[in-house]
């Protein structure tokens, strides 16, 4: 299951993003094994790459922009950029990664998705964990000057439900949803529907 917030991706094969995963595999006579972590990526100049291990239940904060190279919103800065805090566990990362040559941002869209990772070991998506619930807060888009911040509620939005889709289980179940929470316009909440 991997949760993650970024720019870009929806109008540009270009994507600035991060968030958190958590992987979970059922090993025979051993139990489940899981691992938990946040990760950035640029797609498709870096790879996801692994930031630091989170814990089940951990607030974690994240904001991701494009600036220059000290660190200043700037969407033609050439940078990417990273603020992870994981307030529980008292520890944060800044990371920035330099956008190269070719890379088309355009700052045309940002996203807030709960989603299944494609894993290429098994030719297809695993079934989605039974998270439950998961409640977005503070989600908002900064102009392009940095200085004032929309809550996603305010900004034109396209709330997308998850369906299976995939094979081996073409049923097209619906997975998760997402609506927004009322009275808090930066706020949203995601809920699992099915495995598969």
């Amino acid at each position: 299951m991997l949760f993650r917030s970024g720019l870009d991706g929806n109008t540009t094969n270009d994507l600035v993003q991060a968030g958190t995963e958590q992987d979970a595999t059922f090993l025979l006579l051993y139990g489940t094994a899981t691992n938990y972590y946040a990760w950035t990526e640029v797609y498709p100049l870096q790879p996801m790459e692994e930031a630091f291990s989170v814990s089940p239940g951990d607030q974690v904060d994240v904001t991701v922009y494009v600036g220059d190279s000290k660190g200043n919103v700037n969407p033609s800065g050439g940078y990417a950029w990273f603020n992870i805090i994981d307030a529980m566990a008292g520890f944060a990362e800044n990371i920035s990664t330099k956008l190269g040559k070719g890379f088309g941002f355009t700052g045309n869209s940002a996203e807030w998705i709960m989603e299944r990772p494609y894993i290429k070991a098994l030719g297809g998506y695993p079934e989605l964990a039974q998270y439950t619930t998961l409640k977005i807060t503070g989600a908002g888009v900064l102009t392009a000057t940095g200085t004032t911040s929309i809550p996603y509620s305010k900004a034109q939005n396209q709330q997308i439900t998850m369906y299976e889709e995939y094979t081996p289980q073409p049923d097209n179940d619906v997975l998760s949803t997402v609506s927004a929470v009322t009275g808090h316009s930066d706020s949203m909440q995601f809920s699992w529907k099915n495995f598969h």
